[in-house]
């Protein structure tokens, strides 16, 4: 679906040409694990910027630090990664991500929660205050 959204934004003239190139690559997790990226002719030595979104708080605390350290051995030096997090379960909080992060070599360099000023983009309701659960980490290796 992102691939189709920037496509027709691209279409329309309203998308520049990538400076690098973009690859999504789809895994099945129930089959494969991040480490298996090299056999999608992902390269890992090459700064990745590493999109987790809507993905922790559907898996484990195994499969979630097991991911996390995966992405951790095969992130060069200059990689990111914006991480959507939910702080309910344990292993879905953000706390959980920067304890294993930090400790792999990654620095958190923002965090913001849903309806902060800086990310609300109009949408989030006038006057309430930002949700306390939901949000976005970035993180620089």
């Amino acid at each position: 679906m992102k691939n189709k959204t920037l496509e027709e934004i691209k279409a329309k003239g309203e998308l520049p040409e990538p400076i690098v190139e973009l690859k999504t690559v789809s895994i099945d997790f129930g089959k494969e694990s991040t480490k298996d990226l090299p056999n999608h002719g992902f390269n890992p030595e090459v700064a990745t910027c590493w999109l987790l979104e809507g993905l922790i708080m559907y898996l484990e605390k195994d499969s979630v630090e097991k991911l996390y350290k995966e992405i951790s051995e095969l992130s060069a030096p200059g990689s990111f990664i914006i991480l959507n997090f939910i702080d309910m379960q344990e292993h879905h909080k953000n706390d959980f991500a920067s304890e294993i992060l930090e400790t792999a070599g990654w620095k958190m360099e923002s965090k913001c929660m849903f309806g902060d000023a800086e990310f609300n983009y109009g949408r989030y309701p006038e006057g309430k205050p930002p949700n306390p659960f939901c949000g976005f980490a970035f993180y620089k290796k």
